[in-house]
């Protein structure tokens, strides 16, 4: 082996090394979620169910009976996060419309919104659900529409709003404005 060859491969790990030592160092942003949560070097300093939001569900967003659709759609960007409509599926009988949060958590501390609520027990870390109180109004008439819905949080902070036919009829060929109150604010600092 040449000297200029040696120098190439010497070159060649040695940026790989680099490469390994700092991918080691930069938490992935699932990792940091995952330890601001658990409390794992990081103190979350304060909780607040105050964050209200809306978005205004398109008709063409519903797919036919049996399919689904992925909107995509953001409708909230504040506070080191994204909401957004994910993605509308149709079963015949319920129509769900799932909303997902994405954040970007700093790595010394910050701010996002969470469908989440953190709490002690005794000790423990335990995690609940926020109380949403989704409100509709038909966009052309600015008139609130009583409608029966059901709500469910999963993991990954995804929201599900649940239709049935009746209440699908309202929605039909109608923009309807969907209000959301009572996400959860939390901030955090690295300790």
């Amino acid at each position: 082996m040449d000297a200029k060859n040696a120098h190439y491969w010497i070159t060649v790990i040695f940026a790989g090394l680099v490469f390994l030592l700092v991918l080691n160092y930069i938490p992935a942003q699932d990792t940091v979620q995952e330890q601001i949560f658990a409390e794992r070097g990081y103190k979350i300093v304060s909780q607040s169910e105050s964050i209200a939001t809306e978005f205004i569900f398109d008709p063409t967003w519903v797919p036919q009976a049996g399919e689904s659709k992925t909107i995509d759609f953001i409708f909230y960007d504040a506070n080191n996060t994204q909401i957004y409509v994910s993605e509308v599926k149709n079963n015949g009988q319920m129509t769900y419309v799932n909303l997902k949060f994405s954040s970007n958590y700093n790595k010394e501390g910050g701010k996002f919104v969470t469908s989440t609520v953190i709490h002690k027990d005794n000790g423990q870390l335990n995690y609940s659900g926020v109380l949403i109180k989704p409100r509709f109004y038909d966009v052309q008439n600015n008139e609130e529409l009583a409608m029966e819905y059901s709500t469910g949080i999963g993991p990954d902070d995804l929201i599900t709003l649940g239709f049935g036919k009746k209440e699908m009829e309202q929605f039909s060929g109608k923009k309807i404005a969907v209000k959301l109150s009572n996400l959860n604010l939390v901030q955090y600092r690295k300790i």
